[in-house]
This record gives C-alpha cells, structure tokens and sequence, in this order.
C-alpha cells in the first residue's frame, strides 16, 4: 500500500487510508507543524514584499534623482565633466542660473509695471496695444456702476431714461381738458 506524505510535518504516515489521514491530522504535532508553517509562509511572504516596495523605492528614486528638473536639457556626456565640475554640480549651477535670470525677468515685468502705472497706461494682457484705451475689461476686473450725472457727459451720447416728474403747474395743465380759443 502506498504510503501517505504530509507536507507541513514533513514525514510519511505508515499507509494511506482515511483513517490515517484523520488520526493524524486531529494530532497536536500536526496541528503545531501547520501553524509553524503558516507563520513562516506569512513571514516571509510579508519579508518579501517589504523588500519589493524598498527595492521599487530605491529604483525610482534612483531615476529621479539621474533625472534633470522638468525644463532643463540633460547634459551631453561629452560636457559632462567641463572644468573638473562633477555633472551634478553642474546642474545646480545651471539650476541657480535659471533661476537667478526667472528672477531678473520678474523684477523687469514688475519696474515695467510700475512705470506704466505711474504713466497711468495699464497695459492688459492680452489686449492689442490700440484697443488699450477702449472700455474693455480684461476678465475678472471689477465694473463700477457710473453715476447718474456721468451719463450726461459720455462720449457716445447715451442717456438712459428718466423718470417722468411734472411740477405742478404742468399736472394742472395735463388734467384739463383744453378748448379751443379760450
């Protein structure tokens, strides 16, 4: 009769029969031998998925660190080693470069700014230089209501419509009938 082999006690019962099977596993050492098993499988199971996430961690900060900032060409490998410079103080040099002139170019909009301000010709973006004086909005700008006497005095002539008031004298007049010739 063949012999019967379990995989967690690691050892052949004595023959392969029900029976056996079930004398054996009811027994504490098998019982012990699978929780052993079990908690080894988890361990390592557990290890090994901590040292896939450390290892993919690894590998992408690797990449990213190999990686220029996003706006920055890569260095070709011919220049890499210009002046004794290791490339990755290049970089950073570069990188202050960059930023040194985003800065330059920042302080420039912002006198030219000023100064248009000051000459009270406000330049909006977006808006062709011979339509700047017009009465355009650029987006987002707040519309002030005008008041009532400015109307009077706009450039396209517009009057709204008034409220019809009569002085007394003309309600008197409005009210009775006329006749003619007296």
């Amino acid at each position: 009769m063949p012999k019967y082999y379990c995989d967690y006690c690691d050892k052949y019962l004595t023959h392969d029969s029900p029976s056996v099977r079930k004398s054996h596993t009811v027994g504490k050492q098998h019982k012990l031998a699978v929780q052993l098993f079990y908690q080894q499988f988890e361990a390592e199971f557990t290890q090994s998925l901590i040292e896939a996430r450390l290892k993919e961690y690894e590998e992408s900060k690797g990449r990213l660190i190999n990686q220029p900032p996003m706006g920055i060409m890569p260095t070709p490998y011919n220049q890499m080693y210009q002046q004794g410079i290791p490339p990755h103080q290049q970089q950073q040099q570069q990188q202050q470069q960059q930023q040194q002139q985003q800065q330059q170019q920042q302080q420039q909009q912002q006198q030219q700014q000023q100064q248009q301000q000051q000459q009270g010709l406000l330049q909006f973006q977006g808006v062709p230089p011979h339509h700047q004086q017009s009465m355009v909005l650029p987006p987002g700008m707040p519309i002030h209501k005008m008041a009532p006497h400015q109307f009077n005095n706009s450039p396209h002539g517009f009057q709204p419509p008034h409220h019809q008031q009569h002085h007394p004298q003309q309600q008197q007049h409005h009210n009775q009938p006329t006749i003619p010739g007296l």
